[in-house]
């Protein structure tokens, strides 16, 4: 029996795969010939991917640069404003993708490792301060600098496991695949295709893909099966294309998977710079979030968090298995109790408290003193309070009930 196979998300989680490397500093010696090969298509957004560019252009031959674009005019001002460089015209199909797999098929082919990044316009204005954190994250984290480019090449070089290098999955306020499930409708073609190339790897919907947006670092020999696949520009759809669901998502969301299939992992890169906004805005975010499941939910950690599938697990069975159920407590944990019960569908009889009974329902269920609760018969009680002395006073005051068993509600996630 072989090693039971793990998908890419659960790999790079347990074996903490994330580089973060300085833009500033480099390692000393000559390294191996790469190549960073960069798509263009978009002219009104060219000087901000030129300003990426220009950093990099490199008269030492030690970084072998090409552009690849559809246009005319992209073409002149590129060719006007870049000496060391190799331009390469495509057919207008299939864009970033088939800019990789057709037009730079025989490049990729010649290089230990390899580069690609390109250019992406953004559909919503309110979408822009997103869009443009994005876009720094694929074009810094790949071709930050040429002292960068120098330390990736020098990771691959020392860390033979790693054949490719993706930047962190988009995240910001409305672009939230860094943090949520990013397979939207590609995952049946995703598969598709994975089994096409003939791919042997986890390829699981329970786990989202970590690589969007066909932006990477890649030891070539690790995509070679994508590679080396004969494709056509008629494989990709014509102009305009598709928001989502074409084999182009496909592709990108693939790339760990076909790296597996060879041997490798994946790794997700970011520079030193690009590392701090990242924790900055998922610190922020994180407490902003937490706050407002703690006054809502009472939800204040991560254990609190994955206690809600304990719950969506164990209470419709402690429903059905009542005459009647009656949350003790209505105050924060007893709202928050009875707002997720009614996610799933569940309605308690009543609200049981010691003391200070308000005067109307809360949501329409109405709020009882427990000497006032006809508890006969077969009746549960949910604990809400979270004060520990005071869950230990109201089990004493239910085992004078012989007829009803209680839950804890902050215990059913242990």
């Amino acid at each position: 029996m072989g090693q039971q196979m793990k998908n890419v998300f659960e790999i790079r989680s347990e074996n903490e795969n994330y580089v973060v490397l300085p833009t500033d500093i480099s390692y000393e010696g000559i390294h191996e010939g790469s190549a960073v090969i960069i798509f263009l298509y978009y002219l009104e957004s060219l000087e901000n991917y030129c300003a990426f560019i220009d950093p990099i252009v490199d008269r030492s031959g030690e970084i072998d640069l090409f552009i690849i674009t559809t246009s005319d005019e992209i073409e002149r001002i590129v060719r006007s404003r870049y000496e060391n460089l190799t331009v390469i015209r495509k057919e207008n199909r299939g864009r970033d993708v088939s800019a990789l797999l057709v037009a730079a098929s025989e490049i990729t082919r010649k290089y230990k490792y390899f580069c690609f990044v390109h250019d992406k316009k953004v559909r919503k204005t309110k979408f822009i301060k997103d869009f443009d954190l994005w876009i720094r994250n694929m074009w810094e984290n790949t071709i930050g600098s040429r002292d960068y480019i120098r330390n990736v090449i020098e990771y691959f070089q020392d860390h033979e496991e790693c054949g490719l290098l993706i930047p962190p999955e988009p995240f910001g306020d409305y672009y939230s695949a860094w943090f949520s499930d990013s397979w939207y409708y590609n995952y049946d073609i995703t598969y598709e295709l994975s089994q096409k190339l003939q791919i042997h790897a986890d390829i699981n919907p329970v786990y989202p893909p970590i690589s969007l947006g066909t932006v990477f670092w890649a030891r070539t020999d690790a995509l070679k099966k994508l590679l080396l696949y004969p494709w056509k520009y008629s494989d990709f759809m014509e102009e305009p294309l598709p928001y989502d669901g074409t084999v182009s998502h496909a592709i990108e969301r693939v790339l760990p998977y076909v790296a597996y299939d060879a041997g490798y992992e994946t790794k997700t890169v970011m520079t030193s710079r690009f590392c701090a906004t990242l924790l900055s805005f998922l610190q922020t975010n994180a407490f902003s979030a937490y706050s407002i499941m703690r006054k809502y939910l009472e939800i204040v950690n991560v254990q609190d968090m994955k206690n809600l599938i304990q719950y969506e697990e164990k209470l419709p069975a402690f429903f059905i298995s009542k005459k009647s159920v009656y949350l003790y407590g209505a105050g924060n944990g007893g709202r928050a109790c009875f707002y997720i019960l009614r996610i799933m569908g569940l309605r308690p009889k009543g609200f049981i408290v010691s003391e200070n009974k308000p005067e109307s329902p809360i949501d329409g269920i109405p709020v009882t003193l427990l000497s006032e609760t006809d508890l006969s018969g077969n009746c549960g009680v949910i604990i809400t309070v979270i004060n520990y002395d005071s869950q230990m006073e109201i089990i004493k005051e239910l085992d004078r009930y012989p007829n009803v068993e209680y839950i804890v509600w902050h215990d059913l996630g242990m």
